[in-house]
């Protein structure tokens, strides 16, 4: 179960740290989301984001549970034709390869 995020932009505005990127989604999904380890794929803070969007993609809408840090907030999969989340099994033909793009406001200097 993975989902990496590349990032493509990361800006400091004094108080925050901003980040655009993808994230692409490979192996299984486990229900309640999966960990995005944003630190280990680029983004120059520990701290838990404050907010991250990511627009639907093939069919699938997600919602971001933060954690404790920027390593281990989890991602939610949720079908946007019934509103359900996916079950635990592989990510979806429609997912796997696919890339959704991302943005991130975390707290800067933590």
């Amino acid at each position: 179960m993975a989902i990496t995020a590349a990032v493509r932009e990361q800006w400091h505005d004094g108080k925050r740290t901003h980040v655009v990127g993808a994230l692409t989604f490979t192996g299984n999904y486990t229900t309640g989301g999966v960990a995005v380890d944003f630190p280990a794929n680029g983004v120059q803070t520990a701290a838990p984001p404050t907010m991250v969007d990511v627009p639907a993609v093939q069919g699938h809408s997600f919602v971001y549970v933060p954690g404790t840090s920027a390593s281990n907030g989890l991602l939610q999969v949720w079908k946007t034709s019934d509103g359900t989340q996916l079950a635990a099994a592989a990510f979806p033909a429609a997912l796997l390869g696919a890339q959704a793009a991302f943005y991130g406001i975390f707290k800067a200097g933590l």
